[in-house]
């Protein structure tokens, strides 16, 4: 078994079929080529060199099989996360002009209370005042004549 392996040399003709899984790796370059080696099929050791050739085959198209369906699945994982990220970046760009209206708002709300308290605020003054003088008149002229004098 050793010697077959390390030296390269064929058992010849002998050991399952060998020969029909030579002619199946000539022409097959897919994983249906593998299904039909692997089919039906029992591995007699010591493997020949054919047969050692068509088991590795067999290896590497499922390895081959495996690494093409994982590249499709990151593939498309990364198809979504793109679309997931340009989403975001719409949402995140149309919460950022809604930022800026409110604060546009928030800014012309808090001029007009300080317009309104200003304002308000002259208009106690005037009021107090012209309310004060008229208190003030009315007090000194009902004063003496409701107080007598000491």
């Amino acid at each position: 078994a050793a010697d077959n392996w390390n030296s390269g040399g064929d058992r010849g003709g002998g050991g399952g079929g060998g020969g029909g899984a030579g002619a199946a790796l000539e022409g097959a370059t897919s994983l249906g080529w593998a299904a039909q080696v692997s089919r039906g099929r029992a591995w007699e050791f010591p493997l020949s060199v054919s047969d050692k050739r068509d088991r590795l085959m067999l290896v590497y198209e499922r390895e081959h099989c495996l690494a093409s369906r994982q590249i499709r699945r990151f593939e498309r994982s990364q198809d979504k996360s793109h679309c997931k990220t340009a989403s975001l970046q719409r949402s995140r760009a149309a919460l950022r002009r809604e930022n800026r209206e409110l604060l546009t708002e928030l800014h012309a709300l808090r001029a007009e209370v300080a317009h309104l308290r200003s304002s308000s605020a002259a208009g106690t003054e005037a009021t107090s005042s012209s309310s004060s003088a008229s208190a003030a008149a009315s007090s000194s002229s009902a004063a003496p004549s409701a107080v007598p004098p000491p």
